[in-house]
């Protein structure tokens, strides 16, 4: 071996090659060409018939051409900044980022072992551990905020994540007008709309109407965040059976077209404008015929989409760190590690959804905090191994010797100190644990829950941009109570 030769391969696995990709990726052209979509947006089909669609009504139908055109033109990778301008992490091929969901409804309170509506005290101690564990690459409050006013619960999230973290922020809006106060909210922060665009670190998700409509509402976002030059999500939710084909080829091909009519939109308004896709699938229990994360179909589905993404040179993201189990118990800790694993595997660039239960309904602190040790763990696994003169340790080997003992060698020591360690997952025999009464794993993760929380954020907003966001959140509570005057 040449001297300094290091060669070091990460662990990845691949469900499609790229005949089955390019045949999925020509399903997609022929469904918006052949069947086309719902477009509920004057706006956006007054562009899309520009740009050569066939529209009738709201119906419109997209050539093959344009869609491709729309692929090519949309960046490859997205690096996402934090609050000081810093790189935080990139979206491109390979690379796994993981944070949490947002928006949940409930909280899963632990300490009572009941679920109860989310708080504002709730999205503040979210946004304050998504800030400190090192394994979340963005942050959320999780929650909707339900003890304030429910038509800008959406705007009182990024706020209080705002001030809480500096990590890149993953939000999403109710309606065109609380997103545009909310991005004016973010350019307060960086500076200004131009250094907003150039290190951004809100990324907003938008969801269409299942299967192939797409609101008003929706592509009113699209456009504003693609005029902006700000990346966004675009998150058809397609459920084997019910939105889309059992067959998952087929349920592939129907979520990414929906997504990729966000994408024609989003490159229409600006060339060029950051876009992550999606394709988010939920399971049928058949027993049931209610959403599950519990089987495995989706966890193939989601590694199979990562595939076609690739080929196709777009960023893109899906759910995983989720569970269908109401609380934080077996269950839970089973669907969230293998979701985790798979997302890994499959080089999914955004896994979102960490920290909820019962499929997205519900978030719970102990199941976040335990998703980042899991991940930690999980990173491990998969980063590979070091092969070079210095790690196959002949010399040590020689030296050492039949029956020696490695454990004096300064190698000994200071590769240790890379090993991976947990102050939640605990090493310790039954005899051990009986006498003791050492705290259970759910005692651990809550105690490291409060740890966290009353550590606090580690970098809080600055107090007068405090004040700034308190005058657009003002102006934006006046402008809803004009709102509903007039509707009296």
């Amino acid at each position: 071996m040449k001297r300094n030769f290091v060669q070091k391969q990460s662990v990845q696995y691949q469900v499609l090659n790229d005949h089955q990709c390019e045949a999925i990726a020509e399903n997609i052209f022929g469904v918006l060409e052949r069947t086309g979509c719902m477009v509920r947006n004057g706006k956006a089909r007054g562009m899309l018939k520009e740009a050569g669609c066939k529209v009738e009504g709201e119906r419109v139908w997209l050539p093959r051409a344009l869609v491709e055109w729309a692929v090519r033109s949309c960046p490859s990778s997205i690096t996402m900044y934090d609050r000081f301008a810093k790189p935080a992490f990139t979206l491109a091929p390979h690379q796994a980022n993981f944070g949490p969901t947002n928006s949940d409804t409930f909280v899963y309170d632990m300490t009572t072992d009941e679920k109860r509506r989310a708080t504002l005290e709730d999205a503040k101690k979210y946004a304050i551990l998504c800030d400190n564990l090192p394994n979340m690459d963005w942050a959320s409050t999780l929650v909707m905020i339900s003890d304030l006013d429910d038509r800008l619960a959406d705007l009182y999230e990024l706020n209080t994540a705002l001030r809480l973290t500096s990590k890149p922020i993953m939000n999403f809006s109710f309606a065109p007008d609380n997103l545009r106060e909310m991005i004016e909210m973010c350019e307060v922060i960086a500076g200004g709309a131009d250094s907003l665009a150039l290190h951004p670190f809100i990324m907003t998700m938008i969801c269409p109407i299942d299967p192939l409509q797409h609101s008003e509402g929706g592509l009113d976002q699209i456009m504003y965040m693609a005029g902006k030059n700000l990346p966004y999500l675009y998150v058809p939710g397609m459920s084997l059976g019910l939105s889309s084909p059992t067959t998952f080829a087929g349920s592939i091909s129907l979520g990414m077209a929906d997504a990729f009519v966000g994408l024609v939109v989003g490159q229409l308004t600006k060339k060029g404008s950051p876009f992550i896709s999606c394709n988010y699938t939920d399971n049928i229990n058949p027993r049931t015929v209610t959403i599950t994360y519990s089987h495995p179909e989706y966890q193939l589905v989601t590694a199979a989409s990562a595939d076609v993404y690739r080929y196709l040179g777009i960023p893109f993201s899906t759910n995983c760190g989720a569970s269908s189990s109401g609380i934080f118990d077996e269950e839970y800790v089973f669907e969230c590690t293998t979701s985790l694993h798979n997302a890994l595997l499959s080089g999914t660039n955004m896994g979102f959804a960490i920290g909820s239960t019962e499929c997205g309904r519900s978030s719970s602190p102990e199941a976040l905090v335990f998703c980042d040790e899991a991940l930690g763990f999980l990173k491990r696994t998969v980063e590979g191994i070091e092969i070079s003169e210095y790690t196959l340790a002949a010399d040590l080997i020689d030296k050492v010797g039949p029956g020696g003992n490695f454990l004096a060698e300064e190698t000994t020591v200071k590769e240790l100190r890379g090993f991976w360690k947990s102050d939640v997952i605990v090493d310790m025999p039954y005899d051990q644990r009986k006498t003791e009464k050492y705290p259970d794993m759910k005692e651990r993760l809550h105690a490291k829950v409060e740890e966290i929380v009353a550590k606090g954020p580690r970098y809080p907003l600055a107090a007068d941009l405090e004040a700034k966001l308190d005058a657009i959140v003002k102006e934006a509570e006046a402008r809803v109570r004009k709102m509903k005057e007039a509707n009296k």
